[in-house]
C-alpha cells in the first residue's frame, strides 16, 4: 500500500501551525508566571467582591410601630464624630434628644432646622436642645418644613416618613431608610444648607409660662415676708 505523499507546501503549513501553537503556549506560561499579573488578577477579584459587598450594605430600612426606627437613629447618632445636620418637622423623642446632646458634648457640630408649628409646643425638645447649646433655626420659607432627614458625618443619610417622636415610634405606621450613597448624601446636604439659609434663630424672649412662674414666685416671696412680719408683731405683743 503506497504512502500518501506530503507536498512541500503542506509541510510548510504544518510547521507554521506548530510554531504558532508553541508561541501561544509560551505566552500563557509567561503570563501566568508573572507575579504582577497574578497580583492584578487577585486584586480585581477582591475589588469585585468588595464592590458587591458594598452594594449589599448600601441601604437598610426600618419600620414602625416598634420595629427599630428609634433604636437605629440612636445607634447612628452615637457613631457621629464630626457633624450631624437634621431637618425634622417634629422632634419630641426623649431618647433621641439625649443622644443628640451626647454628640454635642463629644464636640460634634449639630445643626437643626424645624417647622414654625413646633414653636412653643410643650412636647417639642427643640427649646431644651437650644439650652444645651445645639444650633437650631426655625424655617421661614413658604409652606411647612415637612422634611424628616439627617446627614451624619457626610457618610450616612437617615430619611423616610419617620418623625423623631414617641408617637411615630409607638403608634404610627412609618418607615426609616438608611443610605450611604455619596451622590444622594451630597444632594441632601445641599438641601439642608438651602433650608438652613431660609431659617432664623428664634428670639430668646421668655415664654408666657416662664413669665407667669416668675411673677408667682415674686408674689410668693412678698407674701412670706408679710407673714413673717406679722408673726414678729404678734410675738412682740405677747412678750409684754
Amino acid at each position: 500500500m503506497s504512502k500518501e505523499r506530503v507536498t512541500p507546501r503542506q509541510k510548510d503549513i504544518s510547521r507554521v501551525l506548530r510554531e504558532r501553537k508553541g508561541r501561544l503556549a509560551d505566552k500563557k506560561k509567561i503570563f501566568f508566571a508573572r507575579p504582577r499579573t497574578i497580583a492584578s488578577l487577585l486584586f480585581l477579584i477582591f475589588s469585585f467582591g468588595l464592590i458587591s459587598f458594598s452594594f449589599a450594605q448600601e441601604a437598610k430600612v426600618f419600620f414602625s410601630p416598634q420595629r427599630g426606627c428609634t433604636r437605629a437613629i440612636i445607634s447612628y447618632l452615637s457613631q457621629a464624630r464630626q457633624s450631624v445636620e437634621i431637618a425634622m418637622y417634629s422632634l419630641t423623642s426623649d431618647d433621641i434628644t439625649r443622644e443628640i446632646i451626647r454628640a454635642k458634648k463629644r464636640g460634634v457640630q449639630v445643626r437643626i432646622v424645624y417647622d414654625k408649628s413646633q414653636r412653643g409646643q410643650k412636647s417639642s425638645q427643640i427649646g431644651f436642645l437650644k439650652e444645651q447649646g445645639v444650633a437650631a433655626r426655625v424655617y421661614q420659607g413658604t409652606g411647612l418644613m415637612h422634611n424628616k432627614f439627617a446627614v451624619i458625618d457626610d457618610k450616612i443619610l437617615l430619611t423616610g416618613s419617620f418623625n423623631w417622636t414617641k408617637n411615630a415610634e409607638d403608634g404610627n405606621a412609618e418607615n426609616l431608610l438608611v443610605l450611604s450613597d455619596k451622590k444622594l448624601i451630597a444632594q441632601y446636604t445641599k438641601e439642608f444648607v438651602h433650608l438652613w439659609v431660609q431659617g432664623e434663630e428664634e428670639k430668646t424672649g421668655k415664654s408666657f409660662r416662664q413669665t407667669t412662674r416668675e411673677i408667682f414666685k415674686y408674689f410668693e416671696k412678698i407674701l412670706r415676708q408679710i407673714i413673717k412680719s406679722l408673726f414678729r408683731q404678734i410675738k412682740g405683743q405677747h412678750s409684754f
